[in-house]
């Protein structure tokens, strides 16, 4: 599309562009997922210190299966949709829940374990591994 002697606007039936092939479409890496060790923030989120917990603030709230698929738990994806819809649900886990959950789960011991941190990071009112 060009524009004409007065500045008027008008179509260009020109098709000399066509005769040019379009650069080869690269094809697409797939998207890498990058984790963080429990405890750690995203880079680049603000965080706010309080008392008792760090919270990562963001506009776009983490869902429960994509917080399972970053901390490598997401192959207990059933029993924890079982227990909980939103990943806030999980700050309200009480020593019972998580005792059910690790054993639904069949959990091995250090997995668990690095569940009851992960989720202290989260939030959760449970007991610090001992």
């Amino acid at each position: 599309k060009t524009t004409g002697g007065g500045g008027s606007y008008k179509e260009d039936d020109d098709d000399d562009d066509d005769d040019k092939e379009a650069p080869e479409a690269e094809a697409e890496e797939p998207a890498v997922t990058t984790k963080f060790p429990p405890g750690s923030p995203t880079p680049g989120v603000p965080v706010s210190e309080s008392s008792d917990t760090t919270t990562v603030k963001s506009d776009h709230p983490m869902t429960l299966a994509a917080w399972l698929e970053a901390n490598s738990l997401d192959q207990y994806s059933a029993q924890f949709f079982e227990l909980a819809e939103h990943l806030e649900d999980l700050r309200h886990l009480t020593e019972a829940d998580f005792a059910d959950l690790v054993k639904a789960c069949g959990m091995k011991k250090l997995t668990a374990r690095r569940l009851r941190t992960t989720l202290l990071d989260l939030g959760a009112h449970l007991a610090p591994p001992a």
